[in-house]
This record gives structure tokens, sequence and C-alpha cells, in this order.
């Protein structure tokens, strides 16, 4: 009986989503706004956001944009910051146009999805693009990544506009969206080949009129012109000072090649997987929408008149996995592969709105897969649990320095740290920073001085510290007793717990706030263990 009426509520409500697709998907983008500002609100800003805020917090838009050339992404994002934190500077404001970006992706995506297939695929990739929890993060942080798909989804949408009623106008909109998200993101590069070898492949095939093909040439030249700009001014910059090379043997090597210790197949085929995995947020439901992304890829080729668009599904993996094994761009289960969501969803939306089971629809799957993930998905490194990264935390920690540190004195963090305790310490302050001194950055923030490590370190483990400390007590001449205190903050942090191995416990008395935050005193000049020491612990 209970079963039967389950199945009838469940009919209802998907017939009810079948008659009524628009208001359908006005409440799932409601939701999906209150979720994404849920999630964005009431936490402190993780190392990276700090970052983007640090590296946007100057004096003039020549400084912003010539700080946003040490970072590893174009410049837009920061301009943008540039000009928005001049209106307010809490947490939530500084997410709330990812927040609407991130919606908006939602909303255009649906339109695409809707108009390219039909109502029912759709409502299938919205359910998934608003409430699939990798992507409600993405759209909750001081990111490029929610701005680059909004760009994306609307050049794709507008893509499809001019070619089905030969418009110029809306070819020239697509290509002005294309280059938004160049400049957004590096990702949407592989985004702009794709699309073009796409509208390239509808135009042969349906032979638009001549402004249309003029409209979509002089796009290509602009683009073209756009990544010649970025190269000359950014990315070969970026790569002569070793930030491509750090990337590939760094915490992301995984997603990259490495001839002669990966086999090129199961490289290729573990990535894609990882970027389902990650998309869909939990590994087992990831691999299998992978599958069905390939059984909708057949479908379509296997349908007349839909090859083109079956190709623009796929192709933009292909072009992924590629500059991964040519080491250009990481191919696998991070964010920084986020740009190919927007194609993984619509391959299994289409094969799933072809399902016409009698107990189970398409719609009513997606649901079930939305939920299923939320609950047993795991998260992708690096992360912070939400009650770890409460404002609440970083509050506390930060009353705890100002009543426990006196003022002037040292303290001593990492880089990750550095932006984070430069951005709550510093109270969103342009602050200088002393790079005089080799191999340290220093700043007074608060009233105490703050050293900070430079270089491609960003977390310290014990034995980074223990050189680094010895490093700096040198450096900055400090004198034995005197009193430094330690922070860490932000993703992976273990130097309060793992220290004491190296040193004598009895030299910490750390404290915690959460699992992301702690502190700790040390003295100058008291003993360490060395280097030998350091290897026989």
């Amino acid at each position: 009986m209970a079963d039967a009426a389950a199945k009838t509520v469940r009919e209802q409500a998907n017939n009810w989503m079948v008659r009524n697709p628009g208001r359908a998907a006005c409440l799932i983008l409601a939701v999906a706004f209150l979720l994404r500002l849920w999630i964005a609100y009431g936490t402190f800003l993780n190392p990276d956001e700090a970052l983007h805020y640090r590296v946007a917090n100057k004096a003039s838009l020549r400084l912003a944009y010539e700080a946003s050339l040490t970072t590893a992404h174009p410049p837009l994002l920061i301009l943008f910051l540039y000009f928005w934190r001049k209106l307010g500077v809490s947490e939530l404001w500084l997410r709330f146009p990812s927040v609407l970006a991130g919606t908006l992706f939602c909303w255009i995506f649906y339109e695409w999805l809707s108009r390219r297939f039909d109502r029912q695929a759709g409502i299938i990739g919205l359910i998934f693009a608003a409430f699939l929890p990798p992507l409600i993060a993405l759209s909750a942080e001081v990111r490029q990544y929610a701005f680059l798909l909004f760009f994306m989804s609307a050049a794709m949408y507008l893509m499809e506009v001019a070619l089905d009623e030969d418009a110029v106008l809306w070819m020239f909109l697509s290509m002005i969206c294309v280059y938004l998200a160049m400049l957004t993101h590096y990702s949407a590069l592989l985004f702009a080949a794709s699309l073009g070898i796409y509208a390239l492949w509808r135009m042969v095939v349906r032979r638009p009129k001549s402004g249309v093909v003029f409209a979509w040439a002089a796009g290509q030249v602009g683009a073209v012109g756009i990544f010649g700009f970025l190269y000359a001014a950014h990315i070969s910059r970026w790569k002569s000072n070793g930030g491509a090379t750090a990337t590939i043997e760094g915490w992301m090597r995984n997603s990259f090649y490495h001839s002669g210790q990966d086999n090129l197949l199961l490289f290729a085929a573990a990535r894609t997987f990882g970027v389902f995995q990650y998309v869909f947020g939990q590994l087992a439901i990831g691999d299998v929408a992978c599958l069905l992304f390939v059984a909708g890829i057949l479908f379509l080729v296997r349908k007349q008149q839909a090859h083109a668009i079956a190709a623009f599904l796929a192709i933009p993996f292909l072009l992924t996995c590629v500059t991964a094994i040519a080491g250009f761009y990481p191919y696998g289960g991070t964010r920084h592969s986020s740009f190919l969501a927007p194609f993984a969803i619509a391959g299994v939306s289409v094969i799933l709105s072809r399902l016409r089971s009698h107990y189970l629809s398409g719609t009513t799957l997606s649901l079930l897969v939305v939920l299923l993930a939320t609950t047993f998905g795991r998260q992708h490194r690096p992360y912070m649990l939400r009650e770890d990264q409460s404002r609440e935390r970083m509050d506390a920690a930060i009353a705890a320095i100002h009543s426990q540190v006196p003022q002037s004195a040292v303290i001593f963090v990492d880089p990750q740290t550095s932006l984070q305790l430069g951005h709550y310490l510093c109270e969103q302050k342009l602050t200088p920073r002393d790079t005089s001194i080799a191999g340290f950055e220093s700043y007074y923030c608060g009233g105490y001085h703050v050293i900070t490590p430079s270089g491609n370190v960003m977390i310290f483990d014990p034995p980074t510290f223990l050189q680094k400390w010895n490093q700096m007590i040198q450096s900055f001449a400090l004198s034995n007793g005197e009193k430094v205190w330690v922070v860490q903050a932000g993703w992976d942090i273990a130097l309060a717990r793992d220290l004491p191995k190296f040193t004598e416990p009895r030299y910490l008395a750390p404290r915690w706030f959460g699992r992301n935050i702690s502190m700790f005193e040390l003295t100058v000049g008291q003993p360490m263990p060395s280097g030998e020491e350091r290897e026989r612990r």
C-alpha cells in the first residue's frame, strides 16, 4: 500500500514536471540559488579566495592587473574584484557574484539543453547542474569557475540561436562570451577550440547566410588575438618563472601524463573517469555516469543530424586529454576540469531523458543520483569541513592572538596561512610587504610582525618548518629567549600535531580552533633537533 502511494506521488510529480517544465525550472533555480547562498554564508575565506582578494586589493587598477600576472589565471576576475571590494568586503558579499553566476549558468544551460535536445533533457541537466555538490561548491567561492561556466553556457546558447536563425548579432554576442570565458580561465581556450569546431561543422552542413559566417570568422580572429595577448603578457612569463614545472610536478602531478611512468591508455581512461567522479561528487556514481555519457554519445551518433552535437560533447574531453599528455593543461578529477561539467552532464542527460521505464523516469533517476551524491559523496582534496571553516573559528583565533600575543611580537606562518592571516588580522587593509630579506616576506599587521617564507612550499610540515625556522632566526637576527608564535591555518594543516615527533613534546602547548586553525608558542634558542637527528627520528 505504501509502495503504491509512493509510486503515485512519484508519477504525479514527474507528470507535473513534464507538463510544466518552465515552472519546474523556476522552482529548481530558486532552490539552487538559496543553496549556493547558504553555502557561501558563514565561513571564512579559504587560502585561494584570500589570495584572489589580496591580489585585487591594490591602490590602483594598474597595480591590480600587474599583481594578477603573478597568479595562474587570466586577469578578469581580479579586475572585477578590484571594483567589487569597494562596495563591501564580507565573505558573503565577495562570494555573491559567484553565487549569481553559478545560478545563471544553471538557467542558461537548461535553455541550451532544451533548445538543442528537448525539455526533458533540459530538466534533467538542470537538476544535475543545480544540485550536484561540486557545482554548488564552485558557485559559493571567490574563484573563476562559476563565471567560466556562465560565460561558456551563454556562448553555447547564443551560438545555437545564431546558427538556427541566421542571426548575425547573436553570433557576435556568442563570441563576446567566448572572449570573456578566455579572460576568466585558461581552460576556456580548450572550450573555444571545441565550440569553433562545432560551429564550423554546423555551418558546413547547414550553410547559413554569409553574414553569420563572417561574424564567426571575425570572432575566431578575435579569439586568436586574445590568446596571443594572454600568451605574451602572462603565460610565457609564468612558464619562464617555473610556474608550469611546479604545477606538473606538484600536487597536480597525477593530472599530467609522464612518459616512461604512465601507461597512455590507462592514463586517458583513469583521468576521464576521474572527471566524472569529480563532477558527480561520488566515485561509483561518477563511474556509472561516465558509462552513461558514452552511451549518450553513441545514441547521438546513430541519429541523423546529431553527429555535430555528439562530436561537440566528446571533443573537449579529447582535447584536454591531449593537452595533459603534452604537459600543457591538467586532466582529471580536480576543479581545473570543471569546464567539462556541461558536456558531461549533457551526455548523461540525453540518455536519461530517453528512459521510459514504468517504474523510474529519467527525471526521478536524476534526483536520486543527486540525493546519493549528496549523502555518500566524498569531497576532493583540498577541503575543509563547514564546521571547521565557520567564521566563528577564525574570529576566535584572531581574538586569541590579540589577547595572548604581545604587540610587536613575531608571528611565523607558512605562505598558505599568510594569505588568510593577512586578510583577517590586517582587517582587509592594504598592507605593504617587505621582500628585502632573501627567502622571506614580512609585514606588520595589527601591531604584529608577520614573517613567512617565500617560494613554492605553501604548507609547513615538520622538516620544512624546522629548516625555515633556523633560516628565519638567522635572517631576522632574533635573540635567544625571544618568543615567537606559530600560527597555521587552511588546508591539510598538521604542524601542531606532528612537530612533537621531531622536537620534545613539552615545547608545544597548541591551541586549536577547529581542525583547520592552530596556534602555539616557541622560544628562540630552545633545543631543536639537527638534520641528522631529524633523519633518525
